[in-house]
């Protein structure tokens, strides 16, 4: 039986409901002398393989190099908040992103197809990730990613470093704005035949905002970021390829809290990442091969110190350590091309926030897919991969994708795949105690992983190469889901809380969008609508908006050497849960629609200069409760490129 009829039987024997999908390298028909990064018309995060992004057989959003510079951002966080179907998150482990109405914890985020360690809170914040690092940002909805492992429920970003494209280049790029906002980074490449080799570093600070200037409180913190990254990449005769990638980044952000109790806390948190990998690769006429290893190390210092007194002082500090070691094969047989890898992560974690303060595991794994081309017009994806974790055994995460070309005009996709989600050290492990306000939080050594079952059906319609269409539906369902519960409290000195698998949860919508570029002119739009519940209590899901859409205008004048781009969000009304009455029962709260709009007007002199001056936020949207964005703000600067 072949590899495609047993995934297909295992799926067919499966419950019936969500899962997952992740990203990817270099594929047998990448061309010579190319790598994950280079070209922007291919993708790989879905198939671990090479594809032009409109033949991708799973649906793969992509921002480009030329798209991250139109934006204007300086992180990964900018360049995703106004992206169709992507709501932005902002909590105390930093600023991630919600895809298809899931938390951050859900989505897996990966740099050059590695995992990122560091999450706090279950989100790692995306500002940590500078964007003049990087070449492209993959995204894969839904469950088109087990080639990856745990943790993409909802789907997976990866973000794809940047290399360079010419012999010799040189980019310096300075800006500044409100809040003293600073963003200085400079960059410099080199690339022959045999050798590419690239060195940059960055600097960016900001004093931050405050939303409501009555209170002691402060709602956007000050930040102040240093990074520097080199990527390396050796060839011989256009077989072999050597690549390495380095970075180190240290970030210090500041703020106030102020309790209803009157006390009042100084906030610093101080972290610092390593992260290093090295991929040697070999491709022949009909597969490839690749190895990447690679290092991460996530050192993270919380300080609280409370006004006045020294009762609540605080002081923590976190080391996560991880490693990982994945092997790929990809090989073309007739009219299949077959994929297989191990993949080995072990990963340490030291905190004060734990008992015990020093924990680790190890996950092994191996992944078969398949891509089996029956006909030129279609391509079916069975896939699975048998992960094993030291503390919850062996986890199965099938799953099977297809797209039908019934037009040179018309693609159709679908995929239905298992995801999982193994419990955070935190969750299982953690102990703190909150002695002022009257509670304490422990882990639950007892957890047992997520699941989820997951659909996602697309349609894209490409009438003529400048205008494309896409619509899409997606269906989550969520088993066991990990909730902060009440504990029995025998002797009420403390409110317990505690972490328990007592959820579930579906997800479910539509997701929409349309391009089109007429000469000088390129315009999009996109709609979603999510509907996101708990299925125990029949409520909403916090924070979630049922409706949302984006629109965007961009025109570039080459001749001028002028650039414009607008580009507005609306986010519908959003329910929250909150004690109004102090009676302990939870009363839900729905916010106040809004809007957001940016502009940005960029000017190139020469063939080197580019001044620009932008306004994000024109319309002055949020406040310092429910809805906290960066107010209006104005910045300039100059780049030049050699």
């Amino acid at each position: 039986m072949t590899l495609s009829a047993l995934i297909i039987t295992a799926l067919a024997a499966a419950p019936a409901e969500g899962s997952e999908e992740q990203p990817g390298t270099q594929t047998a028909s990448e061309p010579e002398d190319t790598f994950e990064g280079e070209s922007r018309n291919l993708v790989v995060t879905a198939t671990r393989s090479a594809h032009e992004k409109n033949d991708a057989p799973i649906s793969t959003d992509v921002f480009d190099r030329q798209m991250i510079q139109d934006t204007g951002a300086e992180n990964a966080l900018e360049v995703l908040e106004e992206a169709p179907g992507i709501q932005v998150d902002r909590g105390v482990g930093g600023a991630g992103v919600r895809l298809q109405g899931l938390d951050p914890k859900y989505t897996l985020i990966l740099v050059d197809g590695q995992r990122v360690s560091g999450r706090i809170d279950g989100t790692v914040d995306l500002t940590r990730f500078p964007a003049e690092d990087i070449e492209r940002i993959e995204i894969v909805r839904g469950p088109g990613s087990v080639l990856y492992g745990a943790d993409a429920l909802a789907g997976t970003i990866n973000i794809i470093t940047r290399r360079a494209a010419k012999r010799w280049e040189s980019e310096a790029h300075s800006s500044y704005g409100s809040f003293n906002t600073l963003d200085l980074t400079g960059r410099v490449g080199h690339r022959t035949k045999r050798y590419t080799g690239s060195l940059s570093a960055g600097l960016h600070n900001t004093d931050g905002w405050d939303a409501d200037p009555s209170t002691l409180s402060t709602t956007g913190p000050s930040a102040r970021q240093f990074e520097v990254s080199t990527g390396q990449r050796f060839t011989s005769r256009g077989m072999f390829a050597l690549d390495g990638w380095a970075q180190y980044l240290r970030r210090t952000t500041r703020g106030v809290d102020a309790l209803n109790t009157g006390a009042v806390f100084d906030r610093v948190n101080r972290s610092e990442t390593l992260t290093a990998n090295l991929t040697p690769s070999a491709t022949w006429n009909d597969g490839s091969f690749r190895f990447t290893g690679s290092y991460s190390l996530f050192r993270d210092q919380f300080f609280n110190d409370q006004r006045g007194s020294a009762a609540l002082d605080a002081s923590q500090e976190t080391f996560d350590h991880v490693a990982q070691g994945t092997a790929t094969l990809s090989q073309r047989v007739e009219e299949h091309v077959l994929t297989t890898g191990v993949d080995a992560q072990f990963e340490v974690l030291s905190a004060d926030r734990i008992d015990p303060g020093t924990v680790d595991r190890q996950r092994y794994a191996v992944f078969a897919q398949d891509e089996w081309t029956p006909l030129e017009s279609l391509s079916i994806l069975p896939g699975v991969r048998l992960d094993y974790d030291s503390l919850f055994g062996l986890y199965p995460t099938p799953r099977i994708a297809m797209m039908l070309r019934p037009g040179q005009r018309w693609r159709l996709r679908a995929s239905y795949g298992r995801g999982y989600r193994a419990p955070t050290f935190r969750e299982m492990y953690l102990l703190f105690t909150n002695a002022g306000v009257g509670y304490q939080v422990r882990g639950n050594p007892s957890l047992q992983p997520e699941t989820s079952w997951s659909t996602h059906v697309s349609a894209q319609f490409l009438p003529w190469r400048w205008a494309s269409i896409s619509v899409a539906a997606f269906d989550h369902r969520l088993q066991d889901t990990v909730v902060i519960d009440t504990l029995d409290n025998s002797d009420g000195a403390l409110t317990l809380f505690g972490y328990a698998n007592i959820g579930n949860a579906e997800s479910r919508g539509i997701e929409s969008s349309a391009s089109f570029e007429v000469g000088p002119l390129t315009f999009d739009g996109s709609y979603t609508l999510t509907h996101a519940r708990d299925l125990d209590s029949g409520l909403v899901l916090p924070g979630r908006a049922r409706h949302r859409g984006t629109a965007g205008a961009r025109i570039h004048r080459e001749s001028w050497g002028t650039t414009l781009r607008i580009r507005t969000a609306i986010t519908g009304t959003r329910t929250f849960y909150v004690d109004a009455n102090d009676d302990d029962v939870l009363e839900p709260l729905d916010s106040s629609p809004y809007a957001t709009l940016d502009a940005r007007l960029a000017q190139t002199f020469t063939r080197y200069v580019e001044a620009y001056v932008g306004i994000d936020n024109i319309l002055g949207a949020g406040n310092a409760t429910d809805n906290p964005l960066v107010p209006r703000s104005y910045y300039g600067g100059v780049t030049v490129r050699y």
